[in-house]
């Protein structure tokens, strides 16, 4: 467990707040005092289309979802990855698997990255900014 560097003893659930505030403003909530209260009064139909106007699976930049966790500076406060080099972690015992075309599913969705600079460029913008471009 990374979030809160490992500390897996915090009780508070900070909301993420760039996808959070794009779902309330696509509710029609973003003038409402308790935005939480307008969401939760939104019909069926209202709320379906709120949580589907964020970018999801079937969409261009599908792997990164917009509902994953994201680093916040306070629950998560860097990537993953780095927290893990850090030691900011809970060692939590857990069962993690993986199917022979795992991630299959995500290639549907960007037929158009056809080069290998296409391709640099997508991941680098979604996961890797912080590493070289290089394409070796």
């Amino acid at each position: 467990m990374a979030m809160y560097d490992g500390d897996n003893t915090y009780n508070g659930v900070p909301l993420s707040a760039a996808i959070y505030n794009t779902a309330v403003k696509n509710a029609g909530c973003h003038g409402a005092s308790d935005t939480i209260a307008c969401l939760r009064e939104l019909d069926y139909t209202k709320f379906l289309n709120t949580a589907n106007s964020v970018p999801g699976i079937m969409a261009y930049n599908s792997v990164p979802e917009s509902y994953l966790p994201r680093p916040d500076g306070l629950v998560l406060t860097a990537l993953p990855e780095k927290l893990v080099i850090q030691g900011k972690y809970s060692s939590v015992p857990f069962v993690i698997s993986d199917q022979e075309d795992e991630g299959t599913i995500f290639a549907l969705y960007q037929n158009n990255l056809t080069t290998a600079e296409h391709i640099v460029d997508y991941l680098y913008s979604l996961y890797f900014f912080d590493t070289s471009r290089r394409a070796d």
